[in-house]
């Protein structure tokens, strides 16, 4: 291993935008990740950057396995919309599809920042 590894990079410490709890998506500039335990506001929190997690989904849209997910910080949730203001930002592709109706979406995470 080289002198200069610091760790895997699976995770990442972000102080908390806000009181955030365990599984819930976290937003830090362009880093995108999810809430490995309850965090208050401006309290160090460990955040996943990858893997596969159920995350909340736009319920009036129907979502194909390999569909670009965007993280739409208005409404917390993620779509397939990559328009709008604030400009919904992709994080992830749908690991599976998820039906119009579904309030879920297991999504894997794009590993590095927001695209």
């Amino acid at each position: 291993m080289a002198k200069n590894f610091i760790k895997p990079g699976k995770t990442i410490t972000v102080a908390a935008p806000a009181d955030v709890v365990s599984g819930q998506a976290v937003k830090v500039g362009v880093i995108f990740g999810v809430a490995q335990y309850d965090a208050l506001s401006t309290v160090d929190v460990e955040i996943d950057v990858e893997g596969v997690h159920e995350l909340p989904k736009d319920n009036n849209l129907a979502i194909s396995q390999g569909d670009a997910l965007y993280w739409d910080a208005a409404n917390a949730w993620l779509d397939k919309t990559s328009s709008g203001s604030p400009t919904p930002q992709r994080v992830a592709y749908a690991d599976l599809g998820a039906a119009q109706t579904a309030t879920t979406v297991r999504a894997r995470l794009t590993p590095g920042t927001i695209v």
